[in-house]
């Protein structure tokens, strides 16, 4: 199952002291989370820095960096959680509850 990831980060939440000097350029490592579900903007990707276990153990917070979209939606791989469940409005516009 290969998808794409197309996002966008704020370069100005990026802690310096995580930037990884490397031969070819300064790094920095992060972490993405593909959900099922679409938020709002139709985007199911969220962006963090990555922390290590052991700062995660210390309550180190997350720096969210950003957002995107992978194309698994559009793909049909996932469906839209919002389009699968019936409508529970009934013709008077109340609210059925389930």
């Amino acid at each position: 199952m290969d998808f794409v990831i197309n996002g966008s980060i704020n370069v100005l939440h990026i802690e310096k002291s995580r930037l990884i000097k490397g031969k070819k350029g300064l790094y920095l490592n992060f972490t993405a989370f593909v959900k099922d579900d679409l938020n709002q903007y139709d985007q199911d990707v969220s962006i963090t820095q990555s922390i290590t276990f052991e700062e995660r153990q210390k309550g180190t917070p997350t720096i969210y960096l950003g957002n995107g979209k992978s194309n698994r939606h559009a793909k049909g791989e996932i469906n839209d959680t919002k389009s699968n469940f019936p409508d529970t409005t009934a013709s008077d516009g109340t609210q059925l509850g389930w």
